[in-house]
């Protein structure tokens, strides 16, 4: 059954007892429309993210725990607006990524938009190096770019387009806007990790931040390792032994400031919408 999301705070949506993730998604998808019209260098990019209530986006490992069905939910109908959805190697290896839109209603749906029915699947990776037994990799038919540096070859059972940007580290701003020049692509969901959410804001790429509250506490120490594509790959001693920040690496210097645009309820999950504002 459909999952209800109760608007808590929305300016748009006044009067409005409830919705669903799909009509959620459609209010997104109008107004990402308004703000892509003009020209812009890269892609506009949502970070989409869950966290439990003292700050882990993780437990056990992984963020699935983390998650309920008003949550999956809306993490799925997000892929509908997107030319691209953009994660980090570690973060495809562990939650083990399928296809990004499996659902044929879904895929419906974009095509209703004017969208691809598949979006760019973007792998963030500094080595090239995966399990080709991930189901991202192993099936044909998936659009899947690679994200790498200079020199790197990324296999997969699929034909794999690459943009190499920098030495030793992926040069994210050369990479996102040759991402927008070279395949057209103008909205991007980052789905993490945390390495690739750090690397994102400090590098001043992510335009707003879709923001989950799961109502756990899940305690521990909090693993943090340097920003960029090399940190994202080196921290997966530490994302094992220690529950992951919303975004890890150094602190950001100056802090980012964040303006509220809408807050959503479905049980006793907070979906929570801000934008970034300029540095």
């Amino acid at each position: 059954m459909s999952q209800t999301f109760e608007p808590l705070f929305d300016p748009a949506a006044a009067g409005r007892e409830g919705v669903s993730a799909e009509e959620l998604a459609e209010r997104l998808f109008g107004e990402l429309s308004e703000e892509t019209a003009t020209p812009s260098g890269r892609p506009y990019l949502l970070l989409n993210m869950i966290a439990s209530v003292d700050g882990r986006i993780t437990s056990e490992g992984r963020s699935g725990p983390l998650g309920g069905p008003a949550d999956r939910e809306l993490f799925h109908a997000l892929r509908t607006v997107a030319d691209g959805v953009l994660v980090g190697a570690r973060t495809v290896r562990v939650e083990r990524y399928n296809r990004i839109v499996a659902e044929e209603r879904h895929r419906r749906l974009r095509a209703a938009r004017g969208l691809d029915e598949e979006p760019y699947a973007c792998v963030l990776t500094a080595s090239g190096s995966f399990d080709r037994r991930i189901p991202l990799f192993a099936e044909r038919g998936v659009r899947l770019i690679a994200l790498t540096t200079e020199g790197v070859s990324v296999a997969a059972a699929g034909e794999v387009e690459h943009i190499r940007a920098g030495h030793g580290e992926v040069d994210l701003i050369a990479a996102l806007a040759e991402l927008r020049s070279r395949y057209g692509v103008r909205v991007v969901v980052c789905e993490g990790g945390a390495h690739t959410a750090g690397a994102l804001v400090a590098a001043d790429l992510v335009d707003e931040l879709l923001l989950t509250v799961s109502p756990q506490l899940t305690g521990g120490d909090i693993a943090s390792t340097p920003a960029g594509s090399r940190g994202i790959e080196a921290g997966e001693r530490e994302a094992a032994e220690a529950a992951l920040a919303l975004l890890s690496g150094p602190p950001l210097q100056p802090p980012r400031h964040l303006k509220l645009r809408w807050v959503y309820r479905s049980g006793s999950f907070l979906f929570l919408r801000y934008r970034l504002a300029p540095v």
